[in-house]
């Protein structure tokens, strides 16, 4: 149950990054998720061998930077500019309440820059797939290009018109494009055309 329906996406995203890890750690083989879910599926990826394919949308490769420019504060930096004291304090974001704890989390490790994405990415020895929107005005697409440029296993794919949070239209060609790559790259069930 906390893997369907739309109260369990609003669950998910809140966690942590360590317990979104655990979960996936314990539940998947073949993993897709989408926006931060996907950074950390992608870290998930990275440490768990049992993982056969990642299918990532909208993937957060910096994750200071997408979320500095969803909440129009640079959570990150306030927390580096406070007396770093009050780890219980809550913000108010654009997805709902972000703690310190989560900001600690994240700068603890390595995801507030493409650094650790990079990283991530190099130790993943099984295929990956990114569906980014080519007008994602959180993630900057250049950066995700950067990040799959020259990698072996790893592909991208844009929709030119999608924007973060995928209309419907551009909802259906990810959702076809990842079936039709997880067809193809673990050679199980139909390809199917986007």
């Amino acid at each position: 149950p906390l893997f369907t329906g739309a109260a369990s996406h609003a669950i998910l995203a809140h966690l942590p990054p360590h317990q979104l890890k655990s979960i996936y750690l314990a539940r998947a083989r073949d993993i897709a998720a989408a926006s931060l879910g996907a950074r950390v599926a992608l870290r998930a990826t990275a440490q768990d061998p049992r993982v056969r394919a990642l299918a990532m949308v909208a993937c957060v490769v910096d994750a200071r930077a997408t979320m500095s420019v969803a909440n129009g504060v640079d959570w990150f930096q306030v927390w580096l500019d406070s007396d770093r004291t009050q780890v219980d304090a809550v913000r108010e974001t654009y997805g709902g309440p972000m703690s310190a704890r989560c900001v600690i989390d994240m700068l603890e490790h390595d995801w507030d820059g493409i650094e650790g994405t990079n990283a991530d990415l190099g130790r993943i020895r099984v295929p990956v797939l990114d569906v980014a929107g080519g007008r994602d005005e959180w993630v900057a697409l250049d950066d995700v290009r950067s990040v799959f440029a020259g990698r072996s296993g790893a592909e991208l794919v844009v929709i030119d018109e999608a924007v973060h949070d995928l209309a419907m239209a551009d909802a259906r060609v990810a959702m076809a494009t990842i079936v039709s790559w997880f067809g193809r790259v673990l050679g199980v069930g139909p390809a199917v055309e986007s």
